[in-house]
């Protein structure tokens, strides 16, 4: 009994290993932080016109291949949400080494990322009221984004045409539950085009409403193996040491 005892505290601590290993960045949670209106909000990449293609920016730490992202946002017409997953082409997702790396970029979003793709299947949910606007949420999941390791920027934008005559605007959060390693109210709005100055990039000094997870790449996951291997035996020879030195003294 005592040694089934030490087989599941071994499993449970590298359970407890393995899910403090995996970083999250969540910085939607809790709703009642949330906001809106921000002074560059525009998180959509314009098909027809895309020198105003837009996409706020956030750092957080990479541990491994990021697995799922969020984003809390709002919609210049909130009753657009019932048409927005027909109407919306896909959601660009891309991962930056730095804020300068994402000024170089393209209107897509694209250019100089270490990792970025276009997700199209997507779980979206209403919020509700956000200050004086409705907040939305859209999750994509099953995800395999590698940008490696370190400190990273990542932003999600709407691939949505203007003629739509509808906008993607991100939401911001005044007292997120996590940063995931990043530096708090550092967010920061990215414009390629240049068409709302004359500069690439704007500090919002705001919480970018996403959360992201990442988790370490297998080879970590390994390692972490080992180690909880090791403290098993190491338990079992000390639990046989003791069993072993209490029959001498009987």
């Amino acid at each position: 009994m005592r040694r089934r005892s030490g087989i599941v505290a071994s499993g449970l601590l590298a359970f407890a290993l393995i899910r403090a290993s995996a970083n999250v960045m969540d910085q939607i949670e809790p709703y009642t932080s949330l906001f809106g209106e921000l002074e560059y909000g525009i998180a959509q990449i314009f098909p027809d016109q895309p020198l105003f293609s837009s996409m706020i920016i956030d750092d957080f730490e990479a541990v491994g291949p990021i697995t799922s992202v969020s984003m809390a946002f709002e919609l210049s017409d909130p009753a657009f949400f019932s048409r927005l997953p027909s109407a919306v082409r896909g959601w660009r997702i891309s991962v930056f080494e730095s804020v300068a790396a994402a000024e170089r970029t393209s209107a897509d979003f694209t250019d100089n990322a270490l990792a970025t793709v276009v997700v199209t299947q997507a779980t979206y949910t209403t919020i509700g009221t956000v200050g004086s606007t409705t907040g939305f949420r859209v999750d994509f999941g099953n995800l395999t984004l590698d940008a490696g390791v370190g400190l990273r920027w990542i932003g999600v934008a709407a691939i949505l045409p203007a003629e739509t005559q509808e906008q993607v605007f991100l939401l911001g959060n005044a007292q997120p539950v996590s940063y995931g390693g990043g530096a708090p109210n550092n967010a920061v709005f990215v414009n390629p085009g240049q068409q709302f100055g004359a500069w690439r990039s704007y500090p919002l000094s705001v919480n970018a409403a996403y959360r992201v997870e990442s988790v370490p790449e297998p080879a970590a996951l390994t390692t972490l193996e080992l180690a909880v291997g090791m403290l098993t035996r190491r338990h079992n020879n000390t639990r046989t040491r003791t069993t072993t030195e209490g029959g001498k003294h009987q």
